[in-house]
């Protein structure tokens, strides 16, 4: 007989031929009308079809997972896209106009909103920031006593408007109200707030926080530093101001020949805030680096090492970086805390440092000072104000309790009865108070023969500071 499948001639006894190994009792069966066993060899016409099936199942199957994963990635991509574009503006930002009237209720006229009869509100700045995974956008505005008109009313150094704010946080693509605060701090000068123009966003923890610059100047010494604003929970809040930076500019000279004449030897320094690692507490610490140099201790010029700050609960406390060594003026002043009773040696400084002149009401006359304290101040300065003129004694060196003093302030009526004293320090408000609760100081007051109290107090904000007796009648 013959192989069927190969074609191999073969005895008839054969199972399997030996050239390809078919089965041939299968065959055999075959022809005889039975049936194929199931375990029938590979070679056999059913098992031949049996791997090319496999492979075609095992085809589709891959197909199909390849569309599933394709299909998967597509709707997961989507998804995730879709949620990244919900954190994407879908609509502009509201104007100012729209968040003054959302925030006060009253629709502005030519960019203000006048709140009573000699208030007005506008817009100060506004600013886009990341509030932990949200983004924020914020309208910051400004109350003034204004005129009729709508323009500033009042300006004076210590005037500082009122600031506010409407915040917005992004929900599926837009802008929602999030937060309405019409008076959150304030902060500013001449009923101005602080230049925005170089406002710097910084990432405090999980808050998203602002610095915002500030300066003032006083008597050759100028100052700078950043307001922290911070988005909580309920909205935003003022941690007060971080000083950066200072130098005495208007009152120095490298010349040793004019050094000589009672100029100091010139210093200047600024600094740059970054977020310490670490930290405890409600915000982490802060660093600040420095360039520049400082007088020390010892009265020499010297490098500023890096600074750390720490959150007390309420605010970056401005620490002084510059001690300000010098004399002691405690002494001078500590006769104050007594109803603003002055002492000799102030009374002194008074009488000698302010002339009368027929024509122009007062001048300025001579520097009398206890030995201690005469290379540590500057050259005095007069202004007539119209109704009272002011004498200013600028202070180069020297403390009040360990709070670096700036000037000492005198003001006297040109025709009637304003006096007033004031000792400027170089520090805001809050360090000063905080210094001086330290120390236990207390200013007792007590009823004039006008009506009034006579006592010390503590006045300033967040830029300088200072204690001040006011004696008109």
């Amino acid at each position: 007989m013959f192989c069927t499948q190969c074609g191999k001639e073969i005895s008839d006894a054969t199972k399997f031929c030996p050239e390809c190994g078919c089965m041939l009792a299968a065959e055999a069966a075959l022809d005889a009308g039975g049936t194929i066993p199931a375990s029938t060899g590979t070679h056999s016409g059913q098992s031949k079809k049996s791997p090319l099936i496999l492979i075609v199942i095992f085809g589709v199957l891959v197909v199909v997972l390849a569309a599933a994963g394709v299909a998967g990635y597509f709707f997961l991509g989507n998804k995730a896209e879709s949620r990244a574009a919900s954190q994407e503006p879908t609509t502009p930002v509201p104007s100012t106009e729209l968040a003054l009237q959302e925030l006060y209720g009253i629709a502005p006229k030519n960019g203000k909103v006048r709140l009573k009869r000699n208030v007005v509100a506008e817009a100060w700045f506004a600013r886009t920031v990341d509030a932990g995974s949200e983004k924020a956008y914020v309208v910051f505005t400004t109350q003034f006593k204004a005129k009729p008109n709508g323009e500033l009313a009042e300006e004076c150094h210590a005037c500082s408007p009122s600031i506010g704010a409407i915040t917005y946080k992004l929900k599926d693509g837009q802008w929602i109200v999030f937060a309405k605060q019409k008076n959150f701090t304030s902060t500013g000068s001449w009923g101005h707030p602080p230049s925005s123009e170089n406002a710097e966003a910084l990432q405090l923890g999980n808050v998203a926080a602002l610095l915002i610059e500030s300066s003032y100047s006083n008597q050759g010494y100028s100052t700078e530093g950043k307001l922290i604003f911070v988005l909580e929970k309920e909205g935003w809040r003022d941690l007060g101001l971080v000083q950066t930076g200072e130098n005495n500019a208007g009152t120095c000279s490298d010349d040793p020949k004019e050094q000589k004449d009672g100029l100091s030897p010139c210093w200047s320094y600024s600094g740059k805030i970054s977020v310490a690692k670490g930290g405890s507490g409600q915000y982490p610490d802060l660093i600040i680096n420095y360039s520049g140099t400082h007088k020390d201790n010892n009265d020499k010029i010297v490098p500023i090492p890096a600074t750390t700050l720490k959150f007390d609960g309420k605010t970056y406390t401005s620490e002084p970086v510059v001690s300000n060594a010098g004399p002691d003026w405690t002494a001078m002043f500590k006769s104050w805390e007594n109803a603003c009773t002055p002492s000799p040696e102030f009374n002194k400084l008074v009488e000698q440092l302010i002339e009368t002149d027929p024509k122009t009401n007062y001048r300025i006359g001579k520097i009398v000072l206890p030995e201690a304290y005469k290379s540590a101040v500057g050259q005095p300065s007069m202004k007539n104000q119209g109704e009272y003129t002011s004498f200013s004694l600028p202070i180069t060196s020297g403390t009040y309790y360990g709070i670096p003093l700036a000037s000492i302030e005198i003001i006297r009526g040109n025709e009637n009865g304003i006096a007033s004293d004031s000792l400027v320090f170089k520090v805001p408000k809050a360090t000063a108070e905080k210094n001086i609760q330290q120390h236990k100081v207390k200013f007792k007051a007590v009823d004039n023969d006008m009506g009034g109290t006579v006592g010390a107090a503590l006045f300033g904000d967040k830029a300088t500071s200072g204690i001040s007796c006011d004696y008109s009648n």
